[in-house]
């Protein structure tokens, strides 16, 4: 005879499962565990089961919801920052604090070259922004800086902020041996080789003096 076993019993059960392996489980509950219940407990344990996992589904959306929320937040932010420094850099700065870029060229990848289509952007000095270009058959990114008087060329992006996009520089930008550092002040063309995942850069850029001021 099965004796009667309470509910702590199940959830002392249910706790050794989570030690015992990655063996077929039921409701939870290794099955060789959950065998040796009655059909009564068996259907109680599974009952406790759906409702703890229920109640899991609801805190995990809860926390997801909450974490994108904040992300927005931080991106909403992180705009406005880059908002406000381009305003001020457009009354108060140099004519260097915002430049444009155009870049050419292209990316050999497993012996091919391809041509990529021409980009234009600017970046403002203290600003991290990817830059992605589109060839033929998908496109690649990188990310760029403009740190001091330099332009920094596939940098390491901030851990945190590498989602946004682009973000406002708020310490020293890492850098690798595959970063390629072009000083604004005396370059406003240059020819810009690295290598990234595997994909061999070849690009032609060209810096223009803002027409802003």
């Amino acid at each position: 005879m099965i004796p009667n076993i309470s509910t702590r019993s199940i959830w002392l059960s249910l706790t050794l499962a989570a030690f015992v392996g990655c063996g077929s489980k039921q409701c939870g509950v290794d099955e060789e565990i959950f065998k040796r219940f009655s059909p009564q407990k068996q259907e109680e344990i599974c009952s406790l089961y759906i409702k703890e996992e229920a109640e899991r589904e609801k805190l995990y959306e809860k926390r997801r919801l909450i974490e994108e929320q904040n992300r927005k937040l931080k991106l909403q932010n992180e705009n406005l920052k880059l908002k406000i420094l381009y305003k001020k850099y457009e009354r108060y700065g140099d004519a260097d604090d915002i430049v444009d870029l155009s870049l050419r060229g292209s990316i050999e990848y497993r012996s091919k070259r391809y041509r990529i289509y021409p980009v234009e952007f600017s970046i403002a000095r203290g600003e991290a922004k990817e830059a992605c270009l589109a060839y033929r058959h998908g496109s690649s990114c990188f990310w760029v800086a403009y740190q001091g008087n330099a332009l920094l060329f596939n940098i390491d992006p901030d851990y945190e902020k590498r989602w946004m996009k682009r973000y406002l520089i708020e310490g020293d930008v890492r850098t690798s041996r595959h970063t390629v550092a072009i000083p604004v002040d005396s370059v406003r063309a240059a020819t810009i080789d690295f290598e990234k995942d595997g994909k061999r850069f070849h690009l032609t850029l060209r810096i223009h003096r803002s027409c802003r001021y």
